[in-house]
């Protein structure tokens, strides 16, 4: 027996291209189907699925009366909006179906609750707390889950070094308002509140994510005596575990004892990764013995995956008014046995993390130091500063990485289909043209790059969103601001040459950006 139109309409829906969705539209205007609910609501929703919003906005703007009455429709955009961005807009269409009376359901109130949470909008998401109590949907999971989450993304619970404003007693009263709880809400729980004990004991389920989430709770406020109570109840232990407790010995000056952890990770059988090195190191560096410094390194040399960490380390060593630096180099006959290694117990009083901190101190060297440090570099052309023409946006404004270029005008389709891929921490540059008539970069875009690891963003141009990208963990460059988007022709050149600023950018160079400015450098700098 055939499938009716409307099915196989609907079928098509599922699997269909953003082109492909065009022609269907046509379709569906020319059938009438428009006038099946089902074939509305699938097609919007459909729609929004593309990440082309304003596409999405035209249609629902043409759908007239059923918008008065299908509560389906204002969910789909809404659903849109908080995926898709600006989150902004999913609030406002939720504003929109109230002064519509219209009643939101639980389908509508975690969609709005996130976008609140995204934008910092903390009070707005008290007062739909407060709709949501009225209109009787709070039992719902979906709609407790997303009260849970919005509470615990805002936080004010330096201890537990969230660092967002919030309410902790309002994210454990819905946690213990909640009818169904998952593993998953009992492991955030636990990781989110100081009252960690209570609610890791009535647990019914446990597993080593939860074990290591209360450790890592204690450890991280400083209750060392507790999280080693844990620690040492544990049925089972990953390197996880070890790291949390060796990190909470090392914050607290502990260092023996994190020493002390590290030798009995190993003897346990467990290889340690970057960050237990990072940890032991760290507390190493405060007992200042070269010979456990020498130990350290040729252990870590039997490590390969470790990256930096297996090439020669330098180790710094501050005595009286000089600094003694000692390249250690091992031999390969001297890649460690472990066994041997271990049963040498002088390991508990370990060394040092200089060749660490070598390169973290890179990260936070300003670019005046930079510049100070290499004249010969700025004098051949290596190194070259940027004019101090682009305003500071992101909550990271010290930033640097391997440039990617992109060179568009006034249209962001490549700006979004490079912030799409896995940034792996480069940077970004957009040379827009300095056009200061549209924007080519906006809130969903840096949203994606800071979720796909990139380091920054350099724009030859405008932005818009503001409120939403200093909101993201990530550094933004842009002349100016402006409320006008940009087209969408996809037109532009990637990983081409690119003049901005009065500096000439290559792919592949190195970007360094702080307070002070921009640098350019041919390869990556070592000050």
């Amino acid at each position: 027996m055939p499938s009716s139109p409307a099915l196989q309409l609907s079928n098509l829906l599922l699997h269909c291209t953003f082109e492909q969705l065009q022609q269907l539209h046509a379709l569906i205007i020319k059938t009438s189907l428009d006038g099946i609910p089902e074939i509305r609501l699938k097609f919007l929703r459909r729609s929004t699925e593309f990440g082309r919003m304003e596409y999405s906005n035209l249609i629902f703007n043409q759908m007239g009366g059923f918008l008065n009455t299908e509560i389906t429709l204002w969910n789909a955009m809404i659903r849109g909006y908080a995926y898709n961005g600006p989150f902004r807009n999913c609030i406002s269409m939720f504003d929109e179906m109230i002064l519509r009376n219209l009643k939101p359901n639980n389908f509508t109130y975690p969609y709005v609750l996130n976008s609140c949470s995204q934008l910092g909008l903390f009070s707005k998401g008290q007062r739909v707390h407060c709709q949501i109590i009225k209109s009787g949907f709070v039992s719902a999971f979906s709609v407790g889950n997303g009260l849970f989450d919005f509470y615990v993304k805002n936080i004010d619970s330096l201890q537990m070094g969230l660092g967002k404003s919030g309410s902790l007693d309002d994210a454990r009263k819905i946690f213990d308002f909640m009818c169904e709880k998952t593993i998953e809400l009992w492991n955030r729980m636990v990781g989110e509140t100081v009252k960690a004990r209570d609610l890791f004991e009535r647990m019914p389920e446990k597993n080593v994510v939860s074990w290591t989430t209360i450790v890592g709770a204690y450890a991280h406020v400083g209750d060392l005596k507790t999280a080693r109570k844990f620690f040492n109840k544990m049925p089972e232990r990953n390197v996880i575990s070890w790291n949390c407790l060796m990190s909470g010995y090392t914050q607290k000056g502990e260092f023996q004892e994190a020493l002390n952890l590290f030798v009995q990770m190993q003897l346990e059988g467990l290889e340690p990764d970057s960050f237990s090195f990072v940890s032991a190191l760290s507390a190493c560096s405060n007992l200042s013995d070269l010979q456990c410094g020498k130990w350290v390194h040729s252990l870590i040399k039997d490590w390969p995956n470790l990256g930096v960490i297996v090439g020669t380390a330098l180790i710094e060593m501050q005595g009286g008014s000089e600094i003694i630096v000692t390249v250690l180099r091992i031999p390969k006959f001297l890649h460690n046995n472990l066994l041997i290694l271990n049963l040498e117990y002088y390991v508990t009083c370990f060394l040092l993390n200089f060749f660490i901190n070598k390169i973290e101190r890179m990260a936070f060297v300003t670019t005046a130091e930079v510049c100070d440090a290499n004249p010969q570099l700025i004098v051949s052309g290596e190194l070259r500063a940027l004019q101090p023409v682009f305003q500071i946006y992101g909550r990271r404004p010290v930033f640097s990485g391997p440039v990617v270029t992109l060179k568009v005008f006034e249209d962001n389709v490549l700006v979004r289909e490079f912030l799409e891929e896995k940034g792996n921490g480069r940077v970004l540059v957009v040379d827009g043209g300095g056009s200061s008539r549209c924007a080519i970069l906006g809130g969903n875009p840096v949203v994606q790059a800071q979720n796909n690891g990139w380091a920054g963003i350099v724009v030859n141009g405008c932005i818009r969103d503001v409120d939403e990208i200093n909101g993201c963990d990530i550094g933004v460059r842009a002349l100016a601001s402006h409320p006008m988007k940009a087209n969408k022709r996809g037109i532009g050149e990637k990983n081409v040459p690119v003049t901005i600023a009065g500096t000439r950018i290559c792919d592949g160079e190195w970007l360094y950006a702080d307070t002070d400015g921009i640098l350019i450098s041919k390869t990556e700098l070592s000050v």
